[in-house]
């Protein structure tokens, strides 16, 4: 039982990892050009599509990541 929870958790945590890498945020290249955004004026927007699954499914990782993280010790034992 605990072999399966510490492979359980060491997948999640690297597709966490990855779908935290995989998410835009800041300037980044954008600003190299020189835009009105690199000036101090922000631009929201609001997630739509692949971006948004892409924000939910790792919330939903982060969460079951810290979910077995504690329950994890009631099991090793």
């Amino acid at each position: 039982m605990q072999n399966i929870f510490l492979w359980i958790e060491m997948s999640i945590a690297l597709l966490l990892s990855f779908s935290i890498l995989l998410q835009t945020k800041g300037d980044g290249m954008g600003s190299m050009g020189g835009s009105d955004e690199s000036a101090g004026g922000e631009v929201y927007s609001t997630r739509r599509g692949a971006e948004k699954i892409l924000h939910y499914s790792t919330v939903i990782m982060a969460i079951i990541f810290a979910v077995i993280a504690l329950l994890f010790p009631l099991f090793s034992k």
